[in-house]
């Protein structure tokens, strides 16, 4: 029994987000259509609460330069799609993005929705989706880097001499303790 009204409720509440989703994409091509004839509507719409980015993106969305389903959400990785051409937009939002992931040495195709943020820096490029083999690149110019060598006896920063053994000290201390020796 609560199975069954469980489903009803996804199935209401799925087809109420398609209806949210279609009135959306109505209301950016009303919005865009409006705008070209009376360009003061924005700043009226703007003074009754709604956001310049907003808009903006609803202008491109009804001129066909935005797809519609970025509008809402507000993710690093959508705000990194809408800088996209339309295609690649749409093609990422039905299909998915290749991933290069590196610990498997393959390439993994992810919904956009699904990304980190590091794979987002990973994938996108000033408007543009990096293919695997840029990916691979961009991974190794941007793996962390051990400035610390595991096999060293001793390593001089600029201002303290670090041990193998746990030991840090101040440059100022060990050439004390060099002059006091009469190393130095």
């Amino acid at each position: 029994m609560q199975l069954e009204k469980l489903n009803q409720l996804a199935d209401e509440l799925a087809e109420e987000a398609k209806q949210i989703v279609t009135k959306v994409a109505s209301f950016c091509l009303h919005y865009a259509q409006a705008v070209k004839e009376r360009p003061e509507l924005r700043d009226m719409l703007i003074n009754r609460g709604l956001t310049r980015n907003f808009l903006d993106n609803a202008e491109r969305a009804g001129n066909g330069f935005l797809d519609s389903r970025l509008l809402l959400p507000s993710g690093m990785q959508f705000k990194s799609l809408r800088a996209c051409p339309f295609s690649i937009q749409k093609q990422a939002l039905e299909a998915g993005v290749e991933v290069w992931d590196s610990q498997a040495n393959d390439v993994r195709l992810i919904p956009v929705e699904e990304l980190s943020p590091r794979q987002c820096a990973q994938i996108f490029n000033s408007g543009t989706i990096r293919s695997p083999a840029q990916q691979r690149t961009w991974l190794a110019e941007h793996a962390p880097k051990n400035e610390t060598p595991t096999d060293f006896d001793y390593q001089v920063t600029r201002k303290f001499v670090i041990t193998r053994r746990a030991g840090k000290w101040s440059r100022a201390l060990v050439k004390q303790w060099a002059t006091e020796m009469g190393i130095v």
